[in-house]
C-alpha cells in the first residue's frame, strides 16, 4: 500500500484558511480549533480542490484518464457528504466474448451492456464501494437483465445471478470495482485466471 500524504489549503467563505491533507485512503480537514477525518476511502490521487460557494469539490485521478470529484456540504456543524456523490458515469458497452471483465467505471457509475446472442439488455448499477474493517472492500451492485433486477453487495469472488446470467465481483476488485459477466458459474480457479486487461 502506498503511504503519502500531500497538503492542500483554501479559504471558505465561512471558515477563512482550511487546510485539508489527503493521508493514504482518508482526507482530514483543519479548520478554526477543528480538525474533521473524511473516510472516502479513496487512496487515488487528489489533483484539484476549489470552492464552488461554500462547497469544497475534491478531484481525484484515477487509471485510464477516468476522473471523480466528490463534494463536502457544511451542515450542522461538520463538513458532510452524500453517498455516493461523485460524477455519474453511464457508458454503454458491447459484450465481446463470454466470459467478460470491465474494471472502466467506478461508484455511481451505470453501465449498459449489448450482448449480440441475448435479445435482453444488461444493466450494472455501482451504488458504493467500501473497505470493511478487516481491509476488504465490498461493492454495492445492482444486475438488470431485461426486467428482473438483484441488487446485492459482494466481496471479491461474490456473485448474483440473474436469469441464466452470473455477475461476479472480481477477486482484482479493492477501491476500484472490478466485475466480470458470464453466462455459467465459474470457480474461484477460472476467477483467478481472468485478468482485467
Amino acid at each position: 500500500m502506498t503511504h503519502y500524504a500531500k497538503n492542500f489549503s483554501i479559504t471558505h467563505p465561512a471558515f477563512g484558511e482550511l487546510e485539508l491533507i489527503q493521508c493514504d485512503s482518508d482526507l482530514i480537514l483543519s479548520y478554526g480549533n477543528k480538525t474533521q477525518r473524511i473516510k472516502w476511502d479513496l487512496p487515488e490521487p487528489i489533483i484539484n480542490i476549489e470552492l464552488l460557494g461554500d462547497t469544497i469539490r475534491v478531484t481525484y485521478q484515477f487509471p485510464q484518464g477516468s476522473i471523480l470529484k466528490k463534494n463536502l456540504y457544511f451542515s450542522e456543524g461538520s463538513f458532510n457528504f452524500i453517498v455516493p456523490d461523485g460524477i455519474c458515469f453511464f457508458v454503454k458497452e458491447t459484450i465481446k466474448q463470454w466470459p467478460t471483465v470491465y474494471h472502466r467505471c467506478r461508484e455511481g457509475s451505470q453501465v449498459s451492456f449489448r450482448c449480440p446472442d441475448s435479445a435482453e439488455p444488461f444493466v450494472i448499477q455501482i451504488h458504493s464501494t467500501k473497505r470493511e474493517h478487516d481491509g476488504k472492500y465490498i461493492t454495492d451492485y445492482s444486475f438488470q437483465v431485461g426486467e428482473d433486477v438483484i441488487r446485492s453487495a459482494l466481496y471479491p469472488n461474490h456473485f448474483i445471478q440473474v436469469k441464466s446470467f452470473y455477475l461476479y465481483n472480481s477477486p482484482y476488485s479493492g477501491a476500484w470495482p472490478v466485475f466480470l459477466l458470464s453466462k455459467t458459474k465459474l470457480s474461484s480457479e477460472e476467477l483467478n485466471s481472468i485478468h482485467p486487461k
